[in-house]
């Protein structure tokens, strides 16, 4: 399966739906630039606007927020028995 046909296939109004649709965005804004790069090789160096992009995206989680998740921080695999 491609990765367009596994983008229309997520749902959106699940987390990883919506960050695929994300990046699908940024894809889409990096090819535009892309396109406007292009065109103005073209021009000459005087006219040729002074502009750069960078586009990034990767999973990230606060480092304050790793104690809350499963498996992570002191009580880890504890079984709390009262």
């Amino acid at each position: 399966m491609s990765k367009t046909a596994s983008l229309a296939l997520a749902p959106t109004n699940s987390l990883f739906g919506r960050f695929l649709a994300l990046v699908d965005r940024l894809k889409r804004v990096a090819r535009e630039f892309s396109a406007q790069h292009i065109d103005d090789a073209t021009l000459p160096l005087a006219e040729r606007p002074p502009v750069s992009l960078l586009l990034a995206c990767r999973p990230w989680t606060p480092s304050l927020w790793r104690s809350f998740e499963r498996g992570q921080g002191k009580s880890a695999g504890r079984v709390v028995r009262r």
